[in-house]
């Protein structure tokens, strides 16, 4: 638009600078040729001039204007017929409305020049160009721009859709990734031949996550030998504690046999199809555990309440034998700890981010909300206490990219899974 505006005004100049150059050239021809005839008074000679010229040029609608005018603005000789109003008998440049001269509308730029004692004269010429410039260049110019403005909309619309749909595109990569999908990748769709930043991004991302996925398979492979061979070696140690009368070496034996099946039971997430990630209705799940546990807590005289939300699955993508091992985990340690006579709340709840599993009792709480100091209190407690499950409960949570919390509620603990709601 700039530069439409910019040649319109470069036309323009030009069109100006070539009318004045011509205005200069007539004046200069007609005083010469006042001049050169010594018979006639110079204001006479300029007058058969002008008759000369005006009888070659045409009438009132031709495009050059002649004015000859006493210092009165008496008309002398002329095709225009009045000296325009407001504008004072001296030499310079004007544009005026023809109109004012007495011909017919249209601009007019003129020159007035001082041609002998009292007397004026005006040459001008008809701004046609000009009027034909703005009448037909400017609806052109002005139809350019509105649709070259409506390509660039559209071409950015676009581009910036594109755009949206590509970092959506990466952001669900990452979504996948939290909630513990690590094999979750950036499409082929993404990385385009252009190789743009996105793209570059798009691939590193997958690099990196290739590696961490390496990376954890090394770990869990190496896991799950250590765990293998540990698990043998504390068995035939616990054995031998047994037939020694050893009790208490044989409990701590038991209980460190407790934490290595909870090793292979995580290695196992990768490596067996049973714990693939797949959508699992946390709801579904949930009410399965707890049917399993009632007639526990009702045995054990606790009132137990389940709470779920109303029409909604609650879906997630999981491995469903961990999550209902976690839930047995909090549930199992409800029970263990909560008085007869107490009671126990498990509910689930929907936020706009997260989906929450939170088991309450009205036990004895504990000394700790740190996870890690409760697994080194378990160890010295033995396998009775919160330590071990606990820390089953926050591996699972840790591999679905939810986050686990604890809450002393005096009396009482509350224990509160937040899985990462689903986009």
């Amino acid at each position: 638009m700039i530069a439409g505006f910019a040649a319109i005004a470069a036309i323009d100049g030009a069109v100006d600078r070539t009318l004045r150059e011509e205005i200069r050239r007539d004046i200069a021809l007609l005083t010469e040729r006042t001049q050169d005839r010594d018979v006639l008074p110079p204001v006479a000679s300029l007058t058969a001039s002008l008759g000369q010229r005006l009888f070659e040029d045409g009438g009132g609608d031709a495009q050059s204007v002649y004015l000859l005018v006493r210092s009165d603005q008496s008309v002398i000789v002329g095709n225009a017929t009045s000296w325009p109003s407001e504008t004072r008998l001296e030499e310079r440049w004007i544009e005026t409305d023809a109109t004012e001269l007495g011909l017919g509308a249209g601009n007019i730029l003129a020159r007035v020049e001082a041609v002998d004692a009292g007397f004026f004269l005006l040459v001008g010429r008809r701004l046609t160009a000009r009027q034909a410039l703005i009448r037909n260049y400017v609806p052109v110019l002005v139809g350019a721009v509105l649709c070259l403005g409506m390509v660039s909309t559209f071409l950015f619309a676009l581009l910036h859709r594109r755009y949206q749909r590509r970092v959506q595109a990466l952001n669900r990569v990452f979504d996948r990734v939290r909630t513990g999908e690590v094999a979750a990748r950036v499409g082929s769709g993404f990385l385009t031949p252009e190789g743009d930043a996105l793209s570059t991004l798009g691939a590193n991302v997958n690099e990196a996550l290739a590696e961490v996925a390496r990376l954890m398979r090394g770990l869990d492979s190496y896991s799950q030998v250590a765990a293998h061979e540990l698990n043998h070696g504390v068995s035939i140690m616990r054995d031998r504690f047994l037939a020694a009368g050893d009790t208490g070496a044989a409990q701590d034996a038991e209980q460190l046999l407790d934490l290595v099946s909870h090793i292979l039971e995580l290695a196992k997430i990768e490596a067996t199809p049973g714990y693939t990630m797949q959508p699992v209705s946390l709801s579904e799940t949930t009410a399965s555990v707890a049917a399993l546990y009632a007639d526990t807590f009702e045995d054990r005289n606790i009132r137990f309440e389940l709470k779920l939300p109303l029409n909604d699955r609650m879906e997630i993508l999981a491995s469903a034998p961990l999550l209902a091992s976690a839930i047995t985990n909090l549930l199992s340690n409800a029970a263990k700890f909560a008085p007869e006579g107490s009671a126990v709340l498990l509910v689930l709840a929907a936020t706009d981010r997260y989906f929450t599993v939170t088991v309450q009792d009205e036990g004895p709480g504990v000394v700790t909300t740190s996870i890690a100091e409760l697994a080194g209190a378990g160890r010295k407690a033995g396998p009775g206490s919160h330590g071990f499950g606990l820390r089953h409960v926050q591996a699972v949570a840790i591999r679905h990219g939810a986050r686990l919390t604890l809450a002393n509620t005096t009396p009482g603990l509350k224990v509160t899974i937040a899985f990462v709601r689903p986009t």
